[in-house]
């Protein structure tokens, strides 16, 4: 054995190092030598955050989904105008309805697929999410984000579009005062393949439907041409 004090080698168990003549302490009070922890092997996730180009295309293609939803509640009207045009009091009174009804659809169109899946059509497609990193609650940061989008959207969507740009984690106005950041996920090709077909196919849908509760609208274009 050896002396835990010079490292001297002694043979049998002595109680005395035969070199340094100090007392050789039992084998069962000699503290256990630390192990050192390992690390699990591969590569460290990072956050990747969501370009704002990739954002901007997103958003675009929401528009797009929630023009679809719009256009079935527009032939809905426009097939029943004889007997809702009486009940306003006015053309400018229709207006303002027809504003409010879009600025809803578009509000309720994100803050629900936002809170339910942290996600929209639109971002989807881009492989884009979004993350809460603050101590609200998912579907309180998507209802701010979302209502800030009055802000964002001022000038063609300029205020939110230089606000991504020039923050340091690419956030909106919307994003910074809710906590949430955009981030880019990776996704295979056949997810997001996937959500294209799904766009398209409530594009294709929402156009079949508008058609068939408006059947003089197609009539009109149909004379137009």
């Amino acid at each position: 054995m050896f002396c835990p004090h010079c490292g001297g080698k002694n043979d049998g168990t002595p109680l005395q190092c035969s070199i340094c003549k100090k007392t050789i302490p039992p084998l069962d009070a000699r503290p256990a030598a630390a192990i050192p922890e390992r690390t699990p092997k591969g590569p460290v996730r990072t956050e990747r955050l969501g370009s704002v180009g990739n954002r901007m295309l997103a958003l675009l293609l929401d528009r797009l989904a929630i023009a679809a939803i719009l256009l079935m509640v527009a032939a809905w009207i426009t097939d029943n105008w004889a007997t809702i045009q009486p009940r306003l009091l006015s053309l400018e009174v229709a207006g303002g309805l027809a504003v409010a009804g879009v600025v809803g659809a578009v509000f309720l169109y994100h803050l629900l697929l936002e809170a339910a899946f942290g996600t929209t059509l639109g971002k989807a497609v881009m492989g884009l999410q979004i993350a809460n990193q603050g101590e609200r609650g998912r579907f309180a940061s998507a209802a701010l984000r979302n209502i800030l989008r009055i802000v964002d959207s001022q000038a063609l969507y300029l205020v939110g579009f230089l606000s991504a740009t020039f923050t340091q984690r690419r956030q909106r106005i919307g994003d910074l005062v809710a906590g949430t950041v955009v981030l880019d996920l990776p996704m295979a090709r056949g997810a997001r393949a996937a959500m294209m077909a799904l766009l398209l196919t409530v594009l294709a849908s929402s156009t079949w439907v508008a058609f068939a509760l408006c059947p003089g609208c197609s009539e009109a274009i149909a004379k137009l041409r």
